[in-house]
């Protein structure tokens, strides 16, 4: 077996690992179109259309049954709220704000992998800056703070993932809002408690750039995020790192399919394992927008 055959074989391997080899959309998506192998604008109706007036800020994250959608509006100078949708009847209905969406910034919803967990991260809420729900019938529990401890004059950036065993992926930095600093970080959950984050290794986090969780593997296999690091294309680019048996993460690899000579991140996937999603500045200058991809299309970009 010649090495080229090997690695579509092991990259096929890692990708129906986490669900991502799936070749049919099991979700009924917004819109009326859906993507290839190249990047598009995601749902093309105007209620969800970045403007002048908000801009995405974080991935579309879809429910595993894919009947709810989260994602974060920001309001250029002004809060950061999440807004939702529900598919009913066939049809996709307009998005409202979140029933907890209820300080000035909350942000970056996710879903736990197997759905039974809605996580969002939210400044002015008391107990912590990470929140979930737990599943109830056809709606959610009240939120509750995962408590994160941080070493002092350290804050946790919006930016976070959950692996299927509870860990969660968070972004440190030196003080609030201070992004220069970010630095990718894995905080272990341990008899219902969370670690002090360790930060990730060289491989990952680089000394001179910032780095921003993206989204981490079920299995914690490998891990997307974004990197302002030199000899990329834009602020900041969407990179992939592998994790071996022996837990070493690999070098990062550029995801060029994606990047741009603007800003990209937040990277995510369809709970179908269909589609990567992910943000970038909109070529007509209105901010972030979002797009999304077949997730066939990245797997050349798997070490």
């Amino acid at each position: 077996m010649n090495l080229r055959i090997t690695l579509v074989l092991a990259l096929a391997g890692l990708l129906a690992s986490a669900g991502l080899a799936s070749a049919q959309a099991a979700i009924d998506y917004p819109g009326d179109r859906l993507p290839g192998q190249a990047p598009e604008r995601f749902a093309p109706g105007v209620a969800w259309q970045a403007t002048a007036s908000w801009w995405w800020m974080s991935a579309p994250a879809f429910s595993p049954a894919g009947t709810e959608l989260f994602f974060c509006k920001y309001f250029p100078n002004g809060p950061h709220e999440v807004w939702t949708s529900s598919l009913e009847k066939g049809a996709w209905k307009n998005p409202v704000k979140a029933w907890f969406s209820e300080t000035e910034f909350t942000a970056s919803p996710c879903f736990s992998p197997d759905g039974k967990h809605l996580y969002f991260y939210a400044e002015g809420r008391p107990g912590a800056s990470i929140f979930r729900m737990r599943r109830q019938g056809s709606g959610w529990s009240a939120p509750e703070p995962c408590v994160i401890p941080l070493p002092a004059g350290k804050a946790l950036g919006q930016a976070f993932h959950v692996a299927a065993n509870g860990n969660v992926y968070v972004t440190v930095l030196n003080g609030p809002q201070a992004w220069n600093s970010a630095k990718l970080c894995v905080s272990r959950l341990r008899n219902g408690s969370y670690s002090m984050p360790e930060e990730l290794p060289g491989a990952i986090n680089t000394e001179s750039s910032s780095e921003m969780v993206s989204w981490v593997a079920p299995d914690e296999g490998y891990l997307f995020f974004a990197s302002s690091r030199r000899g990329g294309r834009g602020e900041h680019d969407i990179y992939v790192s592998t994790r071996n048996s022996a837990g070493s993460w690999g070098a990062a690899v550029p995801v060029s399919i994606l990047n741009t000579y603007q800003e990209d991140s937040w990277l995510s996937f369809s709970p179908d394992g269909a589609f990567a999603f992910f943000n970038s500045v909109d070529s007509g200058g209105r901010g972030y927008a979002a797009y999304w991809v077949a997730a066939k299309a990245l797997a050349a970009f798997l070490p």
